[in-house]
């Protein structure tokens, strides 16, 4: 945009310029400096999106209004870990390899590990143990009373 702006002067000033050349100029100006606005909102869209921990899919969804007709605000998400730690989910953690895409993030995509879901994994690996064990304990005392009683009423055991 800023470099074709003395190709603009240059045929602005100049009385020999030809029509065709002046109306290409000043159309690929006209469609440059669209296009930069454009990109530019585009990128700082999706960086505000990026530190609040959000997809474009979310932000459409809150953007709709519920069924009573109220809007719904752009809270912050569950997944937002604060804006540098939003930042490095997203571009990972070394930040000498943030403008040069050849790190792996975290996780595979579907799971993410973070402080909370350590704490609830550490917390149901023991649940399911003492769940198991509970519930051999209770069949056990199942299958007992269950013959308890079927010998007291068992026909003819009077």
């Amino acid at each position: 945009v800023w470099t074709m702006a003395e190709s603009v002067k240059q045929c602005y000033d100049d009385p020999s310029t030809p029509f065709s050349i002046m109306f290409f100029t000043l159309f690929g100006e006209t469609l440059a400096f669209f296009l930069a606005v454009l990109v530019t909102l585009f990128f700082g869209f999706h960086n505000w999106l990026m530190f609040k921990a959000m997809t474009t899919i979310e932000f459409c969804e809150k953007s709709l209004p519920k069924k009573d007709g109220e809007g719904r605000g752009h809270e912050s998400s569950m997944y937002d870990l604060g804006c540098m730690g939003n930042i490095r989910v997203i571009l990972g953690e070394n930040i000498f390899l943030w403008f040069f895409p050849c790190s792996r993030p975290k996780g595979d995509g579907l799971n993410f590990v973070s402080e909370e879901t350590r704490l609830t994994k550490d917390m149901e690996s023991g649940k399911g143990i003492r769940r198991r064990t509970h519930q051999k304990t209770q069949r056990a005392n199942h299958r007992r009373n269950a013959g308890e009683l079927s010998g007291a009423f068992t026909p003819g055991s009077r």
